[in-house]
């Protein structure tokens, strides 16, 4: 993926001016193209950087403003225009204001530059980023998804990419769910850009509707790292929907597909418990670590039927809700004001409950204890009800 950002790192680009749509600088780029024609829709694929120096074209009061409408609709990834005196001797304002307001990148290049010299720049540097992140892309693909993972492959691949293991090595998963209003390919190369000014190796790929992320780091800046992947999310919620999981990390670089899998799994079970979070990181999901790893169901479910066996039976036979307030208050640190909000209930009514619990388990819910207990086969609760689903 390689985006308008990406270009402007260029020597080309030391003499060619952004002057518009910088919402849209993470647009991906796949080649070049000089457009001789108003009519260009049907010679182009999308993703194109276009040029246009006007020459033999006849222009209108309105063509370049209905020009940078096209780009846009034909998910072109950016626009220079080349001035002079003698065709467009400058861009107008209308197509600023346009540029900006539908995200294209418009750029201002000078008829003095050889145009020649900047899309050969151009070309070379998509080939030459193409092909390492292909060799990238298969390697992810290795790691994350060969169940039979071959050692001498990955080593192989490694000879190629930018990517170096260091001490620590993790999977992060952006799972977008609106991806109608950017395209995941503006997301990850947003990614990209912030990961590239910290101190990280990674590689990333879309997969599905996620953007998935090997990082490699040190435990010195595995915090940093983190906060980093953090904000990154944060930003991209100002504008869509999306949730960031990170897996366990692991010093075996072949043990990756265990963090993918974490990580996809946090944001299933998040996802069935309406949790409602945009982060989730398994290093800090406590009593639930245990339960991923732990796989003698049979015990869990022993436990879960001890604790709370009489409570689900009796919601069962009368119809109650009883399971879900003793949740709630649990998790609300037995707090009968921020309890009786969240259920929308009289105190009273929830006083009237809680002693009804008390009855029905025969055991003092509020004991520290016996209140840890509860905490926890609620928690297996919740993680038994999600297996099932």
């Amino acid at each position: 993926m390689i985006s308008c950002k990406d270009l402007l790192t260029l020597n080309a680009f030391k003499y060619i001016k952004l002057v518009a749509g910088e919402g849209g600088i993470y647009k991906s780029v796949t080649w070049t193209y000089i457009c001789e024609t108003l009519d260009f829709s049907k010679w182009i694929n999308g993703g194109e950087l276009i040029f246009i120096t006007g020459m033999g074209m006849d222009l209108g009061e309105n063509s370049l403003t209905d020009l940078i409408k096209d780009c846009a609709n034909q998910n072109v990834a950016g626009l220079v225009i080349l001035t002079n005196s003698e065709y467009i001797n400058e861009i107008p304002k209308d197509c600023v204001d346009i540029a900006n307001k539908v995200n294209l990148p418009l750029f201002n290049m000078s008829w003095d530059i050889k145009l020649i010299d900047v899309t050969k720049e151009i070309s070379n540097y998509i080939i030459e980023k193409s092909f390492i992140n292909n060799k990238e892309k298969e390697l992810l693909k290795e790691l994350l998804f060969n169940s039979s993972l071959s050692k001498e492959r990955v080593y192989k691949l490694l000879k190629h990419c930018n990517f170096k293991f260091k001490e620590l090595s993790l999977v992060a998963v952006f799972n977008v769910l609106n991806v109608h209003i950017y395209n995941l390919d503006y997301v990850a190369n947003y990614i990209k850009l912030k990961l590239s000014k910290v101190e990280a190796s990674f590689i990333l790929e879309i997969f599905e509707n996620n953007v998935l992320c090997i990082v490699s780091i040190d435990q010195s800046n595995k915090q940093k790292i983190k906060e980093t992947l953090k904000s990154i999310n944060e930003y991209l919620n100002e504008n869509i929907f999306s949730i960031l999981s990170i897996g366990r990390n692991y010093k075996d670089i072949f043990s990756l597909r265990k963090s993918y899998e974490e990580a996809l799994n946090l944001i299933s079970f998040y996802n069935y418990e309406d949790m409602k979070l945009r982060y989730i990181d398994y290093e800090n999901m406590g009593f639930y670590k245990l339960l991923f790893d732990f796989n003698d169901i049979d015990k869990l479910s022993l436990y879960k039927e001890d604790i709370l066996g009489k409570l689900i039976d009796y919601d069962k036979r009368k119809s109650t809700s009883f399971m879900n307030t003793l949740k709630v208050y649990i998790f609300n640190n037995s707090n009968l004001l921020s309890t009786s909000k969240k259920l929308f209930i009289h105190r009273n009514t929830l006083i009237y409950r809680i002693n009804k619990i008390k009855t029905i388990l025969e055991k003092d819910i509020d004991d520290p204890i016996i209140k840890n207990e509860l905490m926890n086969a609620i928690m297996i609760n919740n993680y038994l009800n999600y297996l099932k689903s």
